[in-house]
């Protein structure tokens, strides 16, 4: 199993796609890469190379087209050398801009975080998503405690992906709710701010896979959870256990963790179901109002992840983000949503000088 990748160059002449970045000097940012697209996998990887040739990460996670065929050709790359000298995740989430691959970076001072990645493969003998989803956070609660922490106390964003989420989210639902209980996490204390989306793995046995984000004890009583009750209900109201957002102050910065975030409403339900253009109005509405409760705005955003259920939904949004958020630098994915209902899904990292 894939626990944690933590612990060069091609001379290339060929067109190449820079990426942009929000201009800003906080310590920690959260940056997409993109290579020009249509080209192969070694040449898209070249290209990323690159752009990466100057750049220390501290976490990547690799957005594959074809996971199967392509981790690989990956894992052969100088590029994916050049990225384990951070932890490195992956995920079969087919950008829609045309490319192979795509890449989401933390750079910067992340030395009171920490990153841990959980896929498995044949040997684990896990057979249901509620399993897999159980042992990936027994995984990183052992992690932490060697360290003196706990899951409740320092853990501060999950991301996780399910395969065939249409079919196993209520796995994964009942696995994440048993352990969160025994661990303490319940509507009286908090929960764990989160994306759960559909994903695939180069493993036919995987299921689930997570990546954690958690914090030292410098810094982890700084950290608060988003609300915004006029737009968006509360997670456990219809059987689920995440915060919508969190909030971590570090050395005069806040930095905001956007959950996963759709077209709901404070009673929530779906809200313009069929319209994936107003339910990204609606879902971006929900974001500036729990960014607004932790004292922050839209103009904060460094990154989103955008997912999208219907390839044929693209061009629509590629073009509504370009119009909206000229500056903001977004990657948009094929990936299903936990509610057939929910066309489109985002979420996004946030954040400020205090």
């Amino acid at each position: 199993m894939r626990k944690n990748a933590r612990s060069l160059c091609h001379t290339l002449v060929v067109p190449m796609l820079v990426s942009k970045f929000a201009e800003n000097k906080l310590s920690m940012q959260f940056r997409i890469y993109q290579p020009l697209p249509g080209r192969t996998l070694s040449q898209e990887l070249d290209d990323l190379l690159l752009q990466l040739y100057d750049v220390k990460t501290s976490f990547t996670r690799v957005y594959f087209s074809d996971v199967k065929n392509q981790l690989p050709t990956f894992e052969r790359h100088p590029l994916a050398q050049k990225l384990n000298e951070g932890v490195v995740a992956y995920v079969e989430q087919p950008p829609l801009d045309g490319s192979k691959v795509a890449l989401q970076t933390v750079e910067g001072d992340t030395s009171h975080f920490m990153f841990q990645t959980i896929r498995f493969d044949e040997s684990e003998n896990l057979q249901s998503s509620e399993e897999q989803t159980f042992e990936a956070f027994e995984y990183h609660i052992s992690f932490l405690h060697k360290q003196g922490l706990s899951l409740k106390d320092n853990c501060l964003r999950t991301w996780c992906f399910v395969h065939d989420i249409d079919r196993h989210y209520e796995g994964f639902i009942s696995g994440r709710n048993q352990l969160f209980a025994r661990e303490g996490l319940n509507k009286d204390s908090h929960f764990i701010a989160s994306t759960g989306i559909g994903g695939s793995f180069a493993c036919n046995a995987a299921l689930v896979g997570i990546d954690f984000l958690s914090v030292d004890k410098t810094y982890s009583d700084t950290i608060r959870y988003l609300q915004a009750p006029e737009y968006l209900n509360r997670t456990e109201e219809y059987g689920v256990a995440f915060e919508r957002g969190a909030t971590i102050d570090v050395a005069g910065e806040r930095y905001f963790f956007i959950s996963g975030t759709a077209s709901i409403d404070k009673q929530g339900n779906i809200v313009h179901p069929g319209d994936v253009v107003t339910q990204a109005g609606r879902l971006f509405l929900n974001i500036q109002e729990l960014l607004k409760d932790g004292g922050g705005s839209l103009a904060d955003l460094q990154s989103v992840i955008i997912y999208l259920r219907d390839i044929a939904d693209y061009v629509t949004i590629d073009r509504y983000m370009r119009m909206r958020f000229p500056q903001l630098s977004f990657l948009i994915v094929q990936a299903r949503v936990c509610r057939p209902g929910w066309l489109i899904e985002v979420e996004g990292v946030a954040a400020k000088s205090l």
